[in-house]
């Protein structure tokens, strides 16, 4: 009774997933596939630019994918061309996206809203990345010279209001 159970359950997983939405990506630049999503997990492969890749969930900055072959987190902001398809179509075949396909305009954004609550608790301070941070200081005197030495000019550029009105400046 107990392997008709689990036989009829997994029978009925195969189904609704079959029907589920997949969403499909593509890697615009080539781009190293980890095996946790942070930087110094470890290496699964690395992703030529343009492979496409089954997304199965985000978390902060990072996108979990899958291929035939591999699967693992990528960084999001590598990730191009999202569709949605159902399983079982073809590459040619119906997909949710099709309807819109003549749109030229932008219709949605990704945001990266930065690091999950985890780990901002388990974040610690680390002097040397402080100090690493703090050594990109430039004095104004050497940007100035380098601004000037790339040809590069300061130029006021008023705000503007909802209307398209100038604001004053804050110093006025």
């Amino acid at each position: 009774m107990l392997k008709f159970i689990f036989g009829l359950s997994l029978l009925l997983y195969s189904v609704i997933s079959l029907s589920a939405p997949m969403m499909i990506a593509v890697v615009f630049k080539e781009s190293k596939l980890m095996a946790a999503p942070k930087y110094d997990s470890e290496l699964v492969t690395t992703f030529k630019a343009n492979q496409k890749v089954a997304v199965k969930k985000r978390k902060g900055a990072w996108t979990q994918v899958a291929t035939a072959k591999s699967s693992g987190w990528i960084p999001t902001l590598t990730l191009r061309s999202m569709e949605i398809k159902r399983s079982g179509d073809s590459a040619n075949g119906p997909s949710l996206n099709k309807k819109f396909s003549g749109k030229k305009e932008v219709v949605a954004t990704m945001g990266i809203r930065g690091l999950e609550e985890e780990e901002m608790k388990q974040a610690k301070f680390n002097e040397q990345q402080l100090n690493k941070l703090l050594s990109y200081k430039v004095e104004p005197k050497k940007l100035a010279g380098f601004s000037k030495s790339a040809g590069l000019v300061s130029k006021d550029i008023a705000y503007i209001d909802a209307n398209g009105k100038a604001l004053p400046k804050e110093n006025e």
